[in-house]
């Protein structure tokens, strides 16, 4: 009898920690890029509106507004030679969406875009007056912290003592570099719209943009502590390739 009732303990556990295992584990979210338009192409000097569609077991699903658009990231790279293209996002484009997550958990999207005026100026106005230098990322992480009124014209912006130095130092890394390069642009939410460049002159090539959408699931709930596992990424690349 008490080898009996052993056993069943043991069994208990087992099952006990498997079930624990599994609330614990994390699947990726899906992410899909939708664009309209004849397949996957674009005309020159042109808009070209898109949909990102994401859907994650433990966060829900976009259909159901239940994902957060500003934690929804796009990246849109314009490339001159279709053999440039990878079919997995390269370093160079994770680092870009490294510094846009925290941008973008600081809600810096509310009022700036990458190269679109908003309410304040665009990322890319802001890395044509600074140089991207030590220097420059003390001033511009100074007057994040404490706000500025009058770089630019009579615009104010508010303070943001609640953010980290450190964050602040590689959001501003993140924005000087990203907009040094002109075909490069990136965007938050789970639509918008990318405004392809005008046909480089004496060429025949095929033009190609590489669009990569991102997202951060917020991980499987931990029942025992009420906390959160790490999350997991989810991407998805679209390549587009001018009609001309």
């Amino acid at each position: 009898m008490t080898q009996s009732r052993n056993i069943f303990i043991v069994i208990i556990c087992v099952l006990s920690f498997g079930f624990t295992y599994w609330q614990n584990q994390n699947s990726p979210p899906k992410v899909t890029i939708s664009v309209q338009g004849k397949g996957n192409t674009f005309q020159w000097s042109s808009v070209v509106p898109y949909t990102i569609a994401v859907s994650d077991a433990e966060d829900g699903n976009t259909e159901y507004g239940e994902i957060p658009p500003h934690e929804v990231l796009l990246v849109a790279q314009y490339l001159p030679d279709s053999t440039l293209v990878k079919k997995t996002p390269s370093d160079e484009q994770i680092k870009h969406f490294d510094a846009l997550v925290t941008i973008s958990k600081a809600l810096c999207f509310n009022c700036h875009a990458a190269r679109a005026k908003l309410i304040g100026p665009s990322f890319e106005q802001i890395a044509a007056r600074y140089k991207s230098d030590p220097a420059t990322v003390d001033l511009l992480t100074k007057k994040i912290i404490d706000g500025s009124t009058g770089t630019w014209s009579d615009l104010k912006m508010p303070p943001h003592p609640d953010l980290e130095v450190q964050e602040i130092k590689e959001m501003v890394t993140g924005i000087l570099e990203n907009n040094a390069d002109p075909d490069l642009t990136y965007f938050v939410g789970t639509n918008g719209a990318l405004r392809t460049r005008e046909k480089p002159a004496n060429t025949s090539e095929i033009g190609i943009y590489v669009l990569t959408a991102r997202y951060m699931d917020h991980g499987p709930r931990n029942t025992n502590d009420g906390l959160r596992t790490p999350g997991e990424w989810g991407h998805h690349t679209l390549v587009l390739r001018s009609l001309e």
